[in-house]
């Protein structure tokens, strides 16, 4: 247990600003054409409790729920965005995916194999810059690595 006298080991916080992240979808790089980034890596919170004469709850962990959403400038070019992602939503099948923090030594890494469900070619607003938010559906488990 842990007492106020206690020293504890110091570690080095490096805060570091969002403005170098890697996305590459299905072999294809998209950095450039993404703005936002959210991995969520979640499972599901699962009681396991039976009678305690302490009323205390017992939890296990559950089934994983991960998917990651990408901010994207809209571009209708070859090989980029929209040239990219169709295919994808169109074809239903799993695809790789790489998503790297580039800022910071060293460069996280989280990988694996998605699906794409919904897809918004056109979410604009006249006078706007044409952005669509992605949302991708983790297809196993992911990889955490450093590159």
């Amino acid at each position: 247990s842990y007492s106020p006298t206690e020293r504890k080991e110091s570690v080095a916080f490096s805060p570091h600003i969002a403005s170098d992240y890697f996305v590459k979808i299905n072999n294809v790089t998209l950095s450039e054409w993404a703005f936002s980034l959210d991995l969520k890596l979640e499972r599901d919170k699962v009681d396991a409790s039976g009678f305690s004469p302490t009323g205390a709850k017992t939890w296990l962990p559950g089934q994983k729920d991960e998917e990651f959403t990408v901010g994207f400038r809209q571009d209708f070019g070859s090989s980029a965005v929209d040239d990219t992602l169709a295919p994808l939503y169109l074809g239903g099948s799993a695809f790789p995916f790489e998503l790297r923090n580039l800022s910071t030594s060293p460069s996280r890494t989280y990988s694996g194999s998605a699906r794409l469900y919904e897809y918004h070619p056109f979410d604009v607003e006249l006078g706007d810059v044409a952005d669509t938010q992605v949302t991708f559906a983790v297809d196993g488990a992911v990889s955490r690595g450093t590159a």
